[in-house]
């Protein structure tokens, strides 16, 4: 089965390709549309936050995101360590976003091999004659209670396996002390920010164990800046940090209303999925 990924602008992204094995989640076009037009506008205005953070007025919040996402200590936050990892952030997203664009019309997203597991979000196969292939997400998962995470999160899942595609980023493997091999995979803490400000409740290596478990946390910085998770986390951080992590891209109106906007046409597709009685995450933070 293959339907179009309708875009905002009228016109279409490309096509989901579903499997015959597998049941295709109604839907399932309209919400990978959707999360593909709040993708490029969410990486357009970090890039551009990012840009600005590389001068001397930089703002605190992606330095910390820095610490928690890519391993960088607090002291070398300004440093030749942190310009290093944000160079390579600047690379990473951009070079997602002009994969995107310039696939739009042709850009496929497939199914997941059910063989591969029910667990598995997503992945993209490396051929060895034809370079980085499609991302497969596995739709039956991703459409199903994950629905109500909204935008930001949506976005993680697609960009994690687009770094995959275009940066040939890894799912790197790290072993803990005194524990097993294990990929770092991420997550995000529940009021990240509050409890950051708050000191206290925890250390802030603690808070980095939360975020990233042990496997992240045993992450070198050198692993992080290939490691797609860390991306894909810090670009989520940045969302939900809003408006103090793009506090500057925020002040240019044509970045601010192409968040807005696709951010709105998420939630009503959140809705048409989902139904209006459905509890769902809103994402209007952009004032």
């Amino acid at each position: 089965m293959r339907k179009n990924m309708p875009s905002l602008e009228g016109d279409s992204w490309g096509v989901v390709v579903g499997r015959s094995d597998v049941k295709f989640p109604p839907k399932t076009a309209e919400v990978i549309g959707a999360t593909l037009d709040f993708s490029v506008a969410a990486l357009q205005a970090i890039e551009a936050q990012l840009l600005w953070h590389m001068t001397p007025a930089w703002d605190e919040r992606v330095s910390i995101l820095q610490y928690l996402y890519f391993a960088l200590p607090e002291t070398q936050s300004r440093l030749e360590a942190g310009q290093e990892v944000l160079a390579r952030a600047l690379e990473v997203f951009r070079t997602v976003r002009e994969g995107f664009e310039s696939a739009k019309g042709s850009l496929e997203i497939h199914q997941t091999d059910p063989s591969y597991g029910n667990t598995l979000s997503g992945y993209v196969i490396k051929s060895l004659f034809s370079g980085m292939g499609h991302i497969h997400l596995n739709f039956a998962k991703i459409m199903g209670p994950n629905l109500i995470m909204g935008a930001p999160f949506f976005a993680n899942l697609l960009v994690h396996e687009a770094t995959h595609k275009y940066c040939q980023t890894l799912d790197v493997e790290v072993k803990p002390p005194g524990g097993q091999k294990t990929t770092a995979y991420m997550g995000v803490c529940q009021d990240l920010w509050g409890t950051w400000d708050n000191g206290g409740q925890m250390s802030r290596d603690q808070l980095r164990k939360r975020i990233a478990g042990s496997a992240g946390a045993a992450l070198t910085t050198k692993q992080a800046m290939n490691n797609a998770d860390s991306f894909s986390w810090f670009m989520q951080g940045m969302l939900e940090g809003i408006p103090d992590t793009l506090n500057v891209a925020l002040k240019f109106s044509g970045t601010k209303a192409a968040l807005k906007r696709a951010a709105r046409n998420f939630e009503d597709v959140q809705r048409d999925a989902l139904g209006d009685a459905v509890q769902i995450a809103h994402f209007y933070r952009v004032a």
